[in-house]
C-alpha cells in the first residue's frame, strides 16, 4: 500500500494498491498480470488498472 502526501499543506492525495502475479506455463511461455487500484481522497478520481502480459522466450 502507498500513501500519497503533498509536499506542501500536508495534503493526503490518497491511497494506492498494487498486485502482480506470474504464471510459468512452460519454461518459454509465461503469463504475468497486475492491478493496480487508487482510492483519492482529495486530488483526481479514484482509478483502477487491470494488465495482462504474455512472455515468451526464445
Amino acid at each position: 500500500m502507498h500513501k500519497f502526501y503533498s509536499d506542501r499543506a500536508s495534503q493526503e492525495y490518497g491511497n494506492e494498491l498494487d498486485l502482480v502475479a506470474t504464471y510459468a506455463i512452460t519454461k518459454n511461455i509465461g503469463l504475468l498480470a497486475k492491478y493496480a487500484t487508487y482510492d483519492a481522497d482529495t486530488f483526481s478520481t479514484d482509478t483502477d488498472k487491470f494488465w495482462l502480459q504474455f512472455e515468451l522466450k526464445f
